[in-house]
C-alpha cells in the first residue's frame, strides 16, 4: 500500500450500513482489500430462524399461504430450490390453501400429482410432526423439545455446516463467522424460554410470538477475520479512533428511514405534548445529533477525506447533497468534485486495473480492439489487469481458479457470432401465430 499505510488506517462511515453491505463486500473482494463491517443483526433474520417461526405459523389455527411459501423458500426444508419452486408454482396455479400442502394433493392433473406428491410429503412430514408434538406437549418444556426435534428432523445442524463450508470455500470468512453463531443463538433462545417462563404450556401463537421476540433480542455480531482491515461503521456509532483516511458514503439531505417502532416521530411528539413526558428525540433533535456525529467524524481524518453523495435515489428521483457537503465547501471553496455524470478517467482506470475487475471489464475492451477501435485508458487498464491474471502475477491461488473460469466465459462470448438469420416462415408462424403485414409508413408513424 502507498504512503506506508495499513488497511486499518482507513475507515468508512455511512448512514445505513445494511444498505451498503453487499456493494462494499463485492467491491472490496474484487480489489483484494480486507474489510470489516461493524454491524450486528438479530438472529431472527437468519433463514433457519425464519424457518422455525414459519413452521409454527403453519401449526396455528388459521395459517396464511404467505407462511407456507416463506417456509418453502427458506432453503432449510428437505427440498432443493427448484423442487420448492415447483411446489410453490403448483399451489399458485390451483389456488391451494396452506393446509392443502400438509395433506395429499388432490388438485391438478394425474401427472402433476404423481410428480409433486413426493415433494409435498417431504415438505409436510416435519411440519405435521411438529404440529402433533406441540399440541400433545404437557408443558412448555415439551413444546420447546418439539421445536428442537423439528430442527433435528430437517437436519438443521447439517445444513448450517454445509452453508458454513460453502462460505469458507468461497473465502467469505466474515459471513462464515456470523453463520457459526446462528445455532447457538437459536438454542440459547429456547433454553432461556425454558428457564424463565415456567411450566405451563402456551398457545401456539403465543409460543411463536415469544420465540420471535427472543430471536430478535439474540444478536449475531461480525467477527474480525484479519488484524489489518478497513473498518466500516454507521455514522451514529462512531468509535473515537483517529485514522489516516476517512470515507463518508451516501451523504444526502434525504432523511434516513425510521426504524420499526410503535410510534412515528410525529406521533411521539404529540404524545409527549399530551402526556407531558419525554418519549424520545424529535426530528429536530435527531437532525442536530446527526450533524454533531458527522462533524465529529470529520475530525477523525488526519490526511485524507472523501465524501460521496448520490445524485439520484433507487426510484430515480433527484437527491441533494447533505449538510456536510455544504460545511466542507464553506471551508474549502475551491474543492473539486469527481465522478457523477462526467466520469473521471483516472478513477475508471484505477477501478479496472484489479484482476477480478479486469475479468469483468475485459470483454468490452477486447471486443472494441478487435473491431479496430482505439482502446480507451480505462480499457487499457482492464487489459493490463487481464495480463496479470494470465501470468498469475500477484493473484492468490484461491482467486486464480475463479478468474480463469471468468476468462473462459469471456472467450466464449467473444467467439460467439452475432449474425442473425431469417426465420423459416413455418417456424415463425408456429412461434408467433398468424403473421400480420404492416406498411413501413404506418410503423414509422407509430
Amino acid at each position: 500500500m502507498r504512503n506506508d499505510w495499513r488497511w486499518g488506517d482507513i475507515q468508512i462511515l455511512c448512514r445505513d450500513l445494511d444498505g451498503y453491505r453487499q456493494p462494499l463486500q463485492e467491491a472490496f473482494r474484487a480489489y483484494e482489500v480486507p474489510l470489516f463491517l461493524s454491524a450486528s443483526r438479530p438472529a431472527s433474520r437468519h433463514p433457519l430462524a425464519e424457518c422455525l417461526t414459519a413452521a409454527l405459523r403453519l401449526c396455528e389455527g388459521n395459517p396464511r399461504m404467505e407462511d407456507a411459501l416463506a417456509l418453502l423458500h427458506t432453503g432449510c426444508v428437505p427440498l432443493e430450490a427448484d423442487e420448492a419452486d415447483r411446489l410453490a408454482n403448483h399451489a399458485a396455479k390451483y389456488g391451494l390453501k396452506p393446509w392443502a400442502l400438509l395433506k395429499p394433493l388432490k388438485r391438478g392433473t394425474e401427472a402433476e400429482i404423481q410428480a409433486l406428491e413426493p415433494l409435498r410429503a417431504r415438505f409436510a412430514e416435519p411440519v405435521n410432526a411438529l404440529k402433533r408434538r406441540v399440541k400433545q406437549a404437557a408443558d412448555l418444556k415439551g413444546q420447546l423439545s418439539a421445536l428442537f426435534q423439528f430442527l433435528t428432523d430437517i437436519d438443521a445442524p447439517g445444513r448450517l455446516q454445509a452453508r458454513l463450508d460453502a462460505l469458507i470455500a468461497a473465502d467469505l470468512r466474515q459471513q462464515a463467522g456470523e453463520e457459526s453463531q446462528v445455532w447457538n443463538r437459536i438454542i440459547g433462545a429456547l433454553d432461556q424460554m425454558a428457564g424463565l417462563m415456567g411450566d405451563a404450556p402456551l398457545p401456539i401463537d403465543e409460543l411463536r410470538q415469544t420465540l420471535e421476540e427472543s430471536l430478535d433480542a439474540a444478536i449475531i455480531k461480525p467477527l474480525p477475520q484479519s488484524g489489518d482491515a478497513v473498518y466500516a461503521q454507521t455514522t451514529d456509532r462512531i468509535a473515537a479512533q483517529r485514522c489516516k483516511a476517512l470515507l463518508i458514503l451516501g451523504e444526502t439531505d434525504h432523511t434516513r428511514a425510521e426504524a420499526d417502532g410503535l410510534l412515528n416521530p410525529a406521533q411521539r411528539q404529540t404524545f409527549a405534548r399530551i402526556a407531558h413526558a419525554y418519549v424520545g428525540p424529535g426530528e429536530g433533535e435527531l437532525s442536530r445529533m446527526r450533524r454533531f456525529y458527522l462533524k465529529s467524524a470529520v475530525e477523525m481524518a488526519e490526511e485524507y477525506l472523501c465524501v460521496t453523495c448520490p445524485l439520484s435515489g433507487l426510484d430515480g428521483g433527484a437527491q441533494r447533497p447533505g449538510a456536510l457537503m455544504g460545511l466542507i465547501r464553506g471551508v474549502f471553496p475551491a474543492l473539486g468534485v469527481r465522478g457523477g455524470v462526467l466520469e473521471d478517467a483516472g478513477i475508471q482506470r484505477m477501478l479496472r486495473a484489479a484482476p477480478e475487475a479486469a475479468a469483468a471489464c475485459a470483454a468490452r475492451a477486447l471486443s472494441a480492439v478487435g473491431e479496430g477501435e482505439a482502446a480507451q485508458p480505462a480499457d487499457r487498464a482492464a487489459l493490463a489487469g487481464l495480463k496479470r491474471i494470465l501470468e498469475n502475477e500477484g493473484v492468490p491461488a484461491w482467486q486464480s481458479e475463479r478468474l480463469n473460469r471468468a476468462l473462459e466465459r469471456v472467450g466464449t462470448a467473444l467467439r460467439h457470432g452475432e449474425s442473425a438469420e431469417r426465420l423459416n416462415p413455418a417456424t415463425a408462424k408456429a412461434l408467433y401465430g398468424e403473421l400480420r403485414r404492416q406498411s413501413v409508413t404506418r410503423l414509422d408513424a407509430y
